[in-house]
Order: C-alpha cells, then structure tokens, then sequence
C-alpha cells in the first residue's frame, strides 16, 4: 500500500463501520525464547534478546532485551518505543504446550509502524468523515488524513475491494525550494520543489524622472530605450513625453504623427504583424534632401528620406509633407490601428501608450480602456498567451500618480493580485507579485524610495514551476546541460538490488552493472533469450566496456554499465560515477584504457 507492505493483524466489524489495524516494520523476523540476534537498521545495530514468553493474568506476553534496554511485557499488537523512538511491535506470540519440543516463539516487527484505519460507512467512498481524522499510526491521530474502504459483504465475509485516502488540509501548505511536504503519517510520497523555469526574460521598468516626469525603459527589436512617457504638475498630468519635449503617439486607427523638431523628441512606430517596435527620432529636415530619422535601439540613421514610403525595418512609414523652415513633417505608420498607440517589447508584451486629446490631456488610445485621465493614468499592459499570440493572454495596469506633488508609480492591479496583497522580498521594502497566467509575468514595486518604482520581468515562453512527486528517498541537485539551459536529475537511493531480483526489466528504469554473462537483467535487455546464452560475449571486446541505454519500452530506459572483463566494467563504472568529467552524449559512449587513470571515452554513433 502506497509503497509499504503491512499485515492485517485484526479487523473489527460492527454495523457500516469497519476496523483495520495492520502493522508493517523495516524488519519482521521470528525468534525463540533465549535466542539473540543482531538486525542493521538505517545503519545502526540493534541486538535483540527474548528474555521471557509466558503467560501473564492469562494473556499471553513477551519481553525482549534491545540493545541495553528491556522491553515491557507486551501482548500482541502492542508497540513498544525505544529511547531513540524506534519501535517494536508484536505480531505473534507462539507458546508450545507442555512436553512439545519446539521452544516458544515471538514473531516481532523491528522498526514497527502500526497503522489503524477506521470507516464509519465502509460501502461508501468520498473521503471518510471530514469531522474527524479517522486514520491512526501508533495509536496518535493523523491530522490531515482520511480513508475510505470500499468493502461488500460475500459469503459472510467482508471483501474489501480497495482503500483510498484522501489529503485534505485545513490550512494552505507552501511547498519552496527550502522546504518539502511529505504525505502525512505513511509518509510514503513527497512533493518537492525546484525552482520556477523560464525562457526568454526581459525587464520593463517605469519609475520617477524627476519630480514631475515618468520614464519607461523598456527592450524593443533593436535594443532597450529609457524615455519620458508622462508628465504634468501640481498633482496632473499634463502631456505626454517630458516636461520640454513631448513624445510623438496617436489614437488607435490614426497612424498619423505631425513631428515638429522643435517640440517633439520621440515617437513610436510598431508594425503589429512583424510584432516589431521603435522608438525613432527626427534629428533632421532639408527640403532637398529629405528627412533623417535614427533608430534609439539600434543607434542606426535612416537619412535622405524623401516624400513617400520607407521601410524601418518591418515598419513602414509615408514621409509626407515637411519643411526645413517649419521644421514640421508629417509620418503615416502603414498600420494604422497599432502604429503609434502601441509598443511591443521585443518579445510581445504589449504596452498601451498615452496620446494627447482635445479634451482632458491623457486617454487610453483604444476604444474601452478607459476614460480621460489626469490625476492619475492606468498604464496598461498585456502578454501573450503561451502560443505567442499577442495581446491574447493576461492584462494588468500599472497606475501612475501623485505623492506629495510628486509623481510615482501609486497602485498594481492584476490577477490575482494587487499592490495590497503583494509579498515583501525579506526586509527590502520591496514587494513582488506574479500574473496568473501561462507566462508568470513577475512584478516587483520598490517603495523605498521617496517616488515607488515598478520593474517588469516577462517571460517569452510559457513558465512553469519544477514541482516533483517523488519517493521519500530521492534526491535532487541541479547542473548544467550542455546548452546552459538548468537540469535536475533524480537520484534514487537505497534501490540497488541484485539481477535476480529484477522480475521484468520493462518495469522500471534500470542501472545495470555487469554484462549479459554474468547479469541476467543485462541479458534480458539485451535480448538474448537463454541464460547465459553462448553468444553473450560476441558483442565485447578486450580493453573496451560500453555505457548504452536501452528502451525497455512502456517509457522505460535501461542503461547498461559492462565491459569485456571485471577490469574494463570498473573503468565504466568510475566514468559513471564522475560523469562531470567526461563529455557524454548520445544513445551509447565507448570506454577504453589500461588503468583506473588511463580512461577514454568516445561516442558511438
């Protein structure tokens, strides 16, 4: 059960309610009265000693010497605890009449787990009585733990047709990188994290330039550009851009920027099926030869643009009217409905610029994002979804305002936090929250400072947190793969057994020491179908040993460790052992050399 193995040692029947008290142990073994034996267990010795089996107010009882201590008199399914809390418990006592020959007998278990499960209403399987924790081990509750037993009345018989336990916790249960959940009282299972996985990271990042001015940093297709985005005074926003320039953007379905050198510094160009944007600026007009415009990212200048339609990289934009005296020209983005009104990041978050309008100064430029804003502005964001469709995942905004007739980032909203429920980083003043979304955009806001800052972390790809179901005894530690990407590798221990005791090599992955002469397993999985076939040798050589891997089938993979002789089979076994050392790769590594330090290692292809 769930890894274990018990005995059933008493089942009690009254009405729907059904008793089971099983008993399982690292040890079982039988001794005699008198009789001494010494059992390893997790690598401490434990002398053991029946010192009496007799009977005691009519029952029969046991006493046993452990070590230096000696136990109470126990009856059957009594447990006794040791002073290092290791338990033994009695499964049978066996005492012979008078003038029988045998010698009385205890069967014991060393390392006892005695587990009592009880079903008030055992023909029906929900998940026991959530009133009350109804499974014991070692007589003492198991909080969290409940047991159904699907059982049905044959031939006066009770037949249970299985045991199912459910998990279910009062409280939330945090599983991190420092700390594992174990499944309560059997143990038996783990869950286990490793760290939150993601690709393609980039950071946004708008805070303060200035007492009046919000800048945005943010990475484009050619590079990360800083620029003013807002700005106003006493407690409003006023334009867009800085306090001396503003910055060129237009309403959804627009396109249309009238650059004027004198007042505007940048503006934004984004071409939506490219999923390409730029920050560009003006830095030249001559009504002979054209306009010049530099790309922020890049630092690249596109010069002599005459009236009509160039490409900036996938953007493409109509120079139309301009003039040197005027210093005026006037850009159409091909995409009108993007063009100017958004910026993507160069792997598709999407930011939603602020344009000027007639009425009150700031406006969301698409239709539905909101009203006129001033006091504050909601700076909006939104991801892709983990199939890299834009503006098609999770949205959140970033609200911008005052403090203090200074301007800052004021409140986060999102899914499924906000500014009000976001966790601080230790004692930073720095707090972090994540979207709940394929992408786990992560956020953090500094409030230390006089005006709060906001930075951005987006993920290109789908993220996804390491969490593992494992065996209690497995381990994990992370290295590197050969393209830098992080990996873990399980490492199960205390599972090495012998070849004949591998029933079928198909039914778990296997580690094989040893060739298919001397390994039945490595026979077996090598194919041959007599053991030890005549054959076994022919795919050897002298000198050479092999590290293959073999698919057992059913998702099942056996990697075989063998050499011609005992020799070459250690020399494979040490590149295993360290196999930090040596470069392998592939389905099959070949080993060869003279010496535990004469070691090569190629590929087989």
């Amino acid at each position: 059960m769930l890894g274990k193995k018990y005995d059933i040692t008493n089942a009690d029947i009254s009405g729907t309610k059904v008793t089971l008290d099983l008993m399982g142990g690292a040890i079982r073994d039988t001794l005699e009265q008198g009789e001494t034996k010494t059992y390893t267990l997790n690598g401490k010795d434990y002398e053991v000693t029946v010192t009496f089996i007799g009977s005691v107010s009519g029952a029969s009882k046991v006493k046993m010497q452990i070590n230096d201590e000696v136990t109470d008199a126990m009856a059957e399914n009594d447990i006794y605890k040791l002073e290092d809390e290791t338990e033994v418990s009695i499964k049978e006592i066996l005492e012979e009449e008078a003038g029988e020959v045998t010698a009385d007998q205890v069967e014991f278990y060393l390392g006892a787990e005695k587990l009592t499960l009880v079903d008030p209403v055992f023909t029906t399987v929900g998940y026991g009585d959530a009133n009350s924790d109804n499974v014991r081990l070692s007589d003492e509750d198991v909080d969290d733990l409940y047991v159904d037993i699907d059982a049905s009345w044959s031939s006066d018989k009770l037949k249970i047709d299985k045991i199912v336990f459910t998990w279910l916790t009062d409280d939330e249960i945090f599983v991190a990188e420092d700390s594992e959940v174990t499944f309560p009282g059997l143990g038996s299972f783990k869950v286990s994290y490793q760290g939150f996985t993601t690709e393609g990271t980039e950071e946004v990042k708008i805070g303060p330039h200035g007492d009046n001015v919000i800048e945005l940093t943010i990475p484009l297709e050619t590079g990360t550009v800083t620029f003013d985005l807002i700005n106003g005074s006493g407690q409003n926003f006023t334009s867009v851009g800085g306090e001396d320039y503003t910055l060129g953007t237009c309403a959804s379905g627009s396109g249309v920027v009238i650059y004027d050198m004198d007042t505007m510094e940048f503006f934004v160009a984004t071409n939506n099926a490219a999923r390409e944007s730029y920050l560009l600026k003006v830095t030249r007009i001559d009504d002979e030869d054209g306009i010049t415009i530099k790309d922020q990212g890049s630092g690249d200048y596109y010069r002599d643009l005459a009236a009509g339609a160039h490409s900036i990289g996938e953007v493409t934009l109509t120079v139309g009217n301009f003039s040197q005296e005027t210093l005026n020209v006037s850009l159409t983005n091909s995409d009108a409905t993007y063009g100017c009104s958004f910026l993507y990041t160069a792997t598709g978050l999407a930011v939603v610029m602020p344009v000027v309008d007639a009425g009150p100064p700031l406006v969301h430029p698409e239709v539905g994002r909101g009203a006129n804003c001033s006091t504050t502005y909601e700076l909006a964001f939104i991801e892709e979804d983990k199939d890299e469709n834009l503006r098609a995942g999770s949205g959140f905004n970033i609200t911008l305002g005052w403090t203090s007739d200074k301007a800052e980032v004021k409140t986060i909203s999102g899914t499924p936090f906000s500014s009000s429920n976001m966790y601080e980083i230790g004692d930073t003043e720095e707090y972090v929250g994540y979207i709940a979304s394929d992408l786990a955009t992560k956020v953090v806001e500094d409030r230390d400072p006089d005006q709060d800052t906001v930075t951005i972390t987006y993920h290109d790809v789908q993220a996804y947190a390491n969490a593992y179901l494992s065996e209690i005894t497995t381990t994990f530690r992370s290295g590197e793969a050969a393209t830098g990407v992080t990996v873990i590798e399980k490492i199960e221990v205390g599972t090495a057994k012998l070849a004949s005791e591998i029933a079928n090599v198909a039914a778990q992955n296997l580690l094989l020491v040893g060739g298919p002469c001397a390994n039945k397993a490595a026979s077996d999985v090598m194919g041959f179908t007599s053991f030890p076939d005549p054959d076994c040798a022919a795919d050897f050589t002298e000198g050479k040993a092999k590290i293959k891997l073999y698919d057992t089938g059913a998702g099942k993979i056996a990697m075989l460790v063998a050499g011609y002789s005992a020799a070459d089979t250690r020399r494979a076994s040490k590149v295993v052992a360290e196999y930090d050392k040596y470069a392998l790769s592939g389905s099959e590594m070949e080993v060869t050399g003279t010496s535990m330090t004469d070691i090569t290692v190629t590929s087989v292809s």
